[in-house]
C-alpha cells in the first residue's frame, strides 16, 4: 500500500524508469527565524522531503550547494528500489557560514538591516532565502535539482 503525495508517482514515466537516478525537487519552502528555536516547548525545525526515484536499492550522497558551488550541507541516505522521500533539515555546516553570508551581504540593499548567520538555539546554523542546487548521487549517477528557500 502506498501511503504519501500521489503526485510523483503520477509523474512516473518510462524515461524516468529507465534512469538509475531522478529528483522530482523538492516544493519550495519559507525561510523562518524561528527555526531551530523552542516555542511552548516545541522545537520549531524544517524537514524539507526530497522526492527520489532510484532504478535500485543503496547509498546515496546529498550535497546542498550554492549557485557559486559552496557545498552547505552534505548527507548519506539509504535509497529503497522505487520512489523515496529524504529530508532534509535546513541545516548547514558551521565551517562554511564565514564563506557562506559574504554573497548574501552583497546582494543586500542599502538600509536594510546587515544579515546575520548564528547558532540558532538549538545550536545549529540555517539555510537563509535563495536558489540553491541539491545533488543526489549514487555511484556513477548524479541527478540534480532546484531548492528554493522564500
Amino acid at each position: 500500500m502506498y501511503i504519501g503525495n500521489a503526485k510523483e508517482l503520477q509523474q512516473l514515466n518510462p524515461e524516468i524508469l529507465a534512469k538509475a537516478l531522478h529528483t522530482f525537487g523538492p516544493a519550495k519552502t519559507r525561510f523562518s527565524g524561528f527555526w531551530g528555536r523552542s516555542f511552548r516547548g516545541r522545537l520549531s525545525e524544517p524537514s524539507l522531503s526530497i522526492p527520489i526515484y532510484a532504478k535500485t536499492a543503496g547509498k546515496a550522497n546529498i550535497s546542498v550547494q550554492t549557485k557559486e558551488g559552496l557545498e552547505l550541507q552534505s548527507f548519506e541516505v539509504d535509497l529503497k528500489k522505487g520512489l523515496n522521500f529524504p529530508t532534509y533539515d535546513g541545516t548547514i555546516q558551521e565551517k562554511v557560514v564565514a564563506e557562506y553570508i559574504k554573497p548574501l551581504k552583497e546582494k543586500q540593499k542599502k538600509g536594510e538591516k546587515p544579515l546575520k548567520i548564528e547558532a540558532a538555539e538549538n545550536k545549529k546554523f540555517y539555510i537563509y532565502k535563495g536558489e540553491y542546487s541539491l545533488k543526489i548521487s549514487k555511484g556513477d549517477n548524479t541527478a540534480t535539482t532546484k531548492l528554493v528557500i522564500e
